[in-house]
């Protein structure tokens, strides 16, 4: 999956912000450099934060 972060800026200044294909925690790293910025309103993880970091290994039982 594509890394991005995608930005939406309202007329009244207002900025929000999603970033996707960063899995797990990773992407609080990035939000807070974000945060920084200006006053943060909320908040909300997506499906992305509740993936796993680690990548899937299969195994099998041998005999």
């Amino acid at each position: 999956m594509k890394q991005e972060i995608e930005f939406l800026i309202s007329s009244d200044g207002k900025i929000e912000f999603t970033i996707n294909g960063i899995k797990g925690k990773s992407c609080e790293d990035i939000e807070k450099i974000f945060d920084e910025l200006g006053k943060k309103l909320s908040s909300k993880k997506t499906k992305d934060f509740y993936s796993s970091e680690k990548s899937t290994i299969k195994t099998t039982d041998r005999i």
